[in-house]
């Protein structure tokens, strides 16, 4: 299925580049591409260099310049490819100026040791079908499918969301599900730096690491540490699909008051 729900591609085929559509305008500067989207074309270049018995297994995005939403092209280049280990470079490129720069690492698959191993304890968040869907700026729904679980930012409980995508990445393909995990993880930010007055960070890159591709479109994530000194952020969450966990998000960000101060700050109880 390319489009689970009405509503544009994030991007169309251009020669050979890709036009970006309005709907994958960042909150953080006009004319510029969201941070999901850039971590989207790293991954979009990258998995055709790979292979079905290598698992994707750790996606690095350095998002270190705005991203105009201009003519984007995508240039990969198989850095290493050895029996067990390939890495693949990625350079996201708008109207001439490389804006991103990306690593896929593709490992390959084989059996788990015998006997039991160590794992920290589970996690059983609520089903995503009960739980209420964030809505954009204006009121109206997202290119996307973004639930809390609980109240979103709030200083104290639990953290975290289901997330999933409901257009195409690409006007006329399918999403695969690596593609479907590295648009949702650029939403830790979020998850680990939202308060009750908003986002004051805005992040500078994102490492996803996986053992496993999720096995439908649902994603979940859960804050699980966060470090705060001097206008720096760093944090991490937990990665699930409907079934276990898979993985894990690392991010670092830097104090961005832009969209700050929207709501009051609630005094301390």
């Amino acid at each position: 299925m390319v489009d689970e729900a009405p509503g544009p591609a994030a991007f169309v085929r251009d020669g050979d580049g890709l036009r970006p559509h309005s709907s994958t305008e960042s909150g953080w500067a006009p004319n510029t591409l969201m941070g999901r989207y850039l971590a989207g074309l790293v991954a979009w270049g990258a998995e055709p260099l790979g292979d079905p018995d290598l698992q994707p297994a750790r996606l690095t995005v350095d998002m270190f310049r705005p991203a105009p939403m201009g003519l984007t092209r995508v240039v990969p280049v198989v850095v290493r490819s050895g029996r067990r280990i390939r890495v693949v470079d990625v350079e996201v490129v708008i109207d001439d100026v490389v804006v991103c720069r990306g690593t896929v690492v593709f490992l390959r698959r084989g059996e788990d040791p015998p006997g039991p191993e160590w794992s920290p304890a589970a996690w059983t968040p609520p089903s995503p079908e009960g739980l209420t869907p964030l809505v954009g700026r204006t009121g109206g729904p997202l290119p996307w499918d973004q639930r809390p679980i609980g109240t979103w930012g709030a200083l104290t409980g639990e953290r975290g969301i289901w997330f999933r995508e409901t257009v195409a990445f690409v006007a006329g393909e399918a999403l695969t599900p690596f593609l479907r995990v590295a648009l949702a993880v650029d939403n830790t930010n979020g998850v680990i730096n939202a308060s009750p007055a908003g986002l004051a960070f805005i992040n500078a890159d994102l490492t996803l690491t996986l053992a496993a591709l999720p096995v439908d479109d649902w994603l979940g994530m859960r804050a699980v540490s966060r470090v705060m000194a001097d206008g720096v952020s760093t944090g991490v969450v937990d990665l699930y699909d409907s079934r276990r966990r898979i993985g894990q998000v690392s991010m670092i960000a830097l104090s961005d008051l832009r969209q700050y101060g929207a709501r009051p700050v609630p005094e301390p109880s």
